[in-house]
């Protein structure tokens, strides 16, 4: 087990046997790429940042990041490639069969500098499960994606507030509030 907090500007991947807690603030800065293998906890109180040009990834069958938190995607950073592989654009990436579980907030908070536009995802899920028991924010200059492998399931007690574009499917027993655009 191990603990994080402060501001980051590396590539690292925890492997599969790391438990990560947030015992602070985070931020990762731009060319930033942060894969979870293993599990990241953010406990309430604690908010990740994720700048323009980072990444947040949670990747593998033992992949998970549990937010009792708060979790801020600014980037919709470009393809990238780590350790040799391609990693897909966007900034909080889910991929193989990994879960993020939000008990708290996820905000998709992309800002465009002048005419500039989002290209790529704040937050896509590529693959695996987001299961929101809490409030996903999408600004209106956000995007987010659940691919076909994907699953979003809004539970009960959640919310989505989709001000931003959306591609996807939510499996939804909460509530999801359109103000944006959306895309099957």
């Amino acid at each position: 087990e191990g603990t994080l907090s402060g501001t980051y500007d590396t590539t690292t991947t925890f492997t599969q046997n790391q438990i990560i807690t947030a015992t602070g603030d985070i931020t990762l800065v731009s060319g930033t790429v942060f894969t979870f293998e293993g599990t990241l906890i953010i406990p309430e109180g604690v908010t990740v940042t994720v700048q323009a040009g980072a990444k947040l990834i949670v990747n593998s069958s033992t992949g998970s990041i549990v937010n009792n938190g708060t979790i801020i995607v600014e980037s919709d950073a470009g393809q990238a490639t780590v350790n040799g592989s391609s990693v897909p654009a966007g900034g909080l990436l889910i991929t193989g069969t990994a879960s993020l579980t939000n008990n708290g907030v996820i905000e998709l908070a992309f800002m465009p500098e002048g005419d500039e536009t989002a290209t790529n995802f704040q937050l896509d899920v590529i693959s695996g499960t987001l299961t929101n028991n809490g409030q996903i924010n999408v600004g209106e200059d956000s995007r987010m994606c659940v691919d076909a492998s994907g699953v979003l399931n809004n539970t009960s007690d959640a919310t989505v507030n989709m001000n931003g574009y959306f591609v996807g499917e939510i499996s939804n027993a909460g509530t999801v509030a359109f103000n944006g655009s959306t895309s099957s």
